[in-house]
């Protein structure tokens, strides 16, 4: 679950890296095409000018301005070209270069290495295959590319005599040589925006698709995170009903909101107001998404609203995070499940970060002595727990365990190695400075040092014995 969480976020990263200069460059150009009106009302104008040979004129003009979009677009024919060409030539062998890696010598040295060396052997055939491909797709491309080369020398030949033509009109109508010129210099503006406007709308496109496809990712990131929470529900449920004691564990679905609360912070450090505080008070009640979708609208009033700020705080916000890279950020945050360990104490379920050191101990210990594959070491459990909560919870929790699951305590209370049974007791002494065995054994086995070190002695012990017995 987590792999395929990391890749959906790697591939919206990914996505978020070119959909922002690609929004940049979009925005340029569309501050460039606001000039494509007057260019063309000045060349239309220019038009209108040249008497009785205007139209004459006019036709050369247009001609003109129609050879200069035409040499562009063979340069930009030339560069597709090239670009299809570069791409078959980083492609060509890369297949067949990535399969001897998928099997190493061991594999298909082992008892099936027959069908791993018949895998690799179909898939360098195949490899073979597609660069004999790869190279008939190159010389297709170039011989293509060099008939479209002839093409454009002859137009540019054709260009030659056309311009000369042109300059023989404008020697002839010499009245009309300044306007020719100054129209001239407007028309090449005109196909600069008009190549510019194109590239807008082909880049436009894109980022069309780019959006088309991050909303299908973040669909599939907000599924699978839903997935990755119903399984930590389940365990959290089963731990639940595995524990002997009023104790519960739930995820609280989003709740850890810390990444989002430093990435508005950090966004909002430069916008005047206390960064912290206004981060905070929009990440506990304004989703990621909803807070994309506000800024998007310029809505400051209903961001205003829902995280009960000032007119002037919504504001701020909304200026500052119009940023496109922090929106994409803000849109893929990882708000964390977090898990809840609850005592119940009372009529109340209280959390275990609000309980005494002795309440906390009463609540983790009975997860900690869950049945598991794992070995578990605890130094002194019965530490600030009471006597009848170790027989009750943790003796009944090691008797059930201890068959399928290593359980190493070291303890100065009797009921755990005596009433829990314990299959091996290591009874330790020392001189202050280093420990050693003194015995070891079942309980029986160190009956008397259970006596002497855990029941304060045989007398101590009969003493209490008595004193119960009246």
């Amino acid at each position: 679950m987590e792999t395929a969480i990391a890749e959906v976020h790697a591939q919206l990263q990914a996505n978020a890296k070119t959909m922002v200069p690609g929004q940049i460059t979009l925005a340029k150009l569309a501050d460039e095409l606001t000039t494509l009106k007057s260019v063309e009302d000045r060349i239309e104008k220019l038009a209108d000018v040249g008497g009785e040979n205007a139209d004459e004129m006019n036709a050369a003009q247009t001609h003109k301005a129609l050879r200069d979009r035409e040499s562009r677009a063979m340069e930009s024919a030339d560069k597709l070209f090239n670009e299809y060409l570069e791409w078959l030539g980083d492609a060509e062998g890369r297949f067949t270069g990535g399969v001897d890696g998928l099997f190493a010598e061991d594999v298909l040295d082992g008892p099936n290495g027959e069908v791993l060396q018949s895998t690799r052997t179909r898939m360098r055939q195949a490899g073979a295959e597609l660069d004999e491909l790869f190279r008939q797709a190159v010389s297709v491309l170039t011989r293509a590319q060099i008939d479209v080369a002839e093409r454009a020398q002859n137009l540019q030949t054709r260009h030659g005599k056309q311009e000369l033509a042109f300059r023989d009109l404008m020697t002839k109508f010499k009245e009309a040589q300044g306007l020719a010129t100054e129209r001239a210099e407007w028309e090449r503006k005109r196909n600069d925006l008009l190549n510019k406007k194109r590239q807008h709308a082909d880049l436009k496109a894109k980022l069309e698709k780019l959006q088309q496809d991050r909303r299908a990712l973040i669909d599939r990131l907000t599924d699978l995170r839903d997935q990755r929470f119903q399984l930590r529900q389940s365990v959290a449920e089963r731990i639940s009903e595995g524990v002997s004691s009023p104790v519960r564990v739930r995820i609280a679905q989003d709740e850890n909101r810390e990444r989002y609360i430093d990435l508005l912070t950090d966004a909002l450090k430069h916008a005047g107001l206390h960064h912290k505080t206004v981060a905070t008070r929009i990440a506990k009640v304004v989703a990621p998404s909803e807070l994309v979708a506000f800024v998007r609208r310029q809505d400051a009033e209903g961001l205003q609203k829902q995280a009960t700020l000032n007119d002037s705080q919504a504001e701020k916000v909304i200026c500052a995070l119009a940023d496109m890279d922090i929106l994409l950020r803000i849109e893929t945050v990882d708000l964390v499940d977090l898990p809840r360990i609850e005592l119940h104490d009372g009529d109340a379920w209280k959390d275990s970060l609000s309980l005494s050191t002795g309440q906390k101990c009463t609540t983790i210990l009975p997860i900690l002595l869950l049945e598991s594959e794992n070995p578990l070491l605890v130094d002194q459990p019965e530490d600030n727990l009471d006597n009848r909560f170790i027989y009750d919870t943790v003796v009944e929790s090691l008797r059930r365990v201890k068959t399928s699951r290593q359980l190493l305590l070291i303890t100065h209370n009797p009921n755990i190695p005596v009433l829990g049974d314990a299959a091996g007791v290591f009874v330790l002494t020392s001189d202050g400075a280093k420990a050693w065995l003194l015995n070891n054994g079942d309980v029986d086995a160190c009956k008397p040092e259970i006596i002497n070190l855990l029941e304060g002695g045989e007398e101590a012990f009969a003493q209490r014995r008595e004193r119960y017995a009246r």
